[in-house]
């Protein structure tokens, strides 16, 4: 998943940078190269003070909040429940850019992704599709949809559900995979499409043998 979220956040980057100069674009490169590798304490610790400063800074604000929400992603990962108190950080940061600037579907992922996080699935879903709403071809957003909608589907207890959550799911990934040339991403993509369609296997057959008990 590094690799989806490193060519994202570049692609946020290079928007974000490209009416910038001097400092604050060496400001930008160098937290585009910390998060290549995956050095989100040092992205928060660089973009902290200067979000306090200019609290309403679409750009430094989306950054610090992306880095945040990465960083809870790989907490719970690895069973550190810290992750429960720091997902509100950035949830809150996209929250108020959200009413106090006009609408950006960074702002609609950042949010679906701390609600993914915390567990508001169904909020979750309804979120990232807001921000397809406004950017429907972005392989991240896609990707994050059919995350959640396998999510989903591994919980339900209904047949019909279940198959509506996962074909979701195989849709979002498929879309993402017709989208996008890079062969490592598309690698990542197509092993979450063979494991949403094995889990949906899975999850039908145990719903199936409970129903003829």
């Amino acid at each position: 998943m590094r690799r989806i979220v490193v060519v994202g956040f570049a692609l946020l980057f290079t928007c974000f940078v490209m009416p910038s100069v001097g400092m604050c674009s060496d400001l930008y490169r160098k937290v585009n190269d910390l998060m290549s590798v995956e050095k989100y304490d040092d992205i928060i610790d660089i973009l902290t003070t200067p979000c306090s400063e200019d609290p309403l800074n679409l750009r430094l604000n989306i950054l610090l909040a992306t880095a945040q929400v990465e960083k809870c992603a790989l907490l719970k990962n690895a069973g550190d429940e810290r992750y429960k108190t720091l997902v509100m950080a950035p949830y809150r940061t996209a929250v108020r850019l959200h009413k106090a600037l006009s609408g950006h579907p960074e702002l609609y992922y950042i949010s679906a992704k701390c609600l993914w996080i915390n567990d508001s699935r169904y909020r979750a879903k309804k979120t990232i599709n807001k921000a397809l709403k406004m950017d429907v071809d972005n392989v991240k957003y896609l990707i994050l949809k059919g995350d959640i909608c396998c999510d989903i589907g591994g919980r339900g207890t209904d047949e019909g559900f279940v198959d509506s959550a996962f074909d979701d799911a195989q849709k979002a990934y498929e879309k993402a995979l017709l989208l996008k040339n890079d062969n490592s991403i598309k690698r990542e993509i197509e092993v979450k499409l063979v494991d949403a369609l094995r889990k949906k296997a899975a999850r039908l057959k145990i719903l199936s043998a409970l129903d003829q008990r």
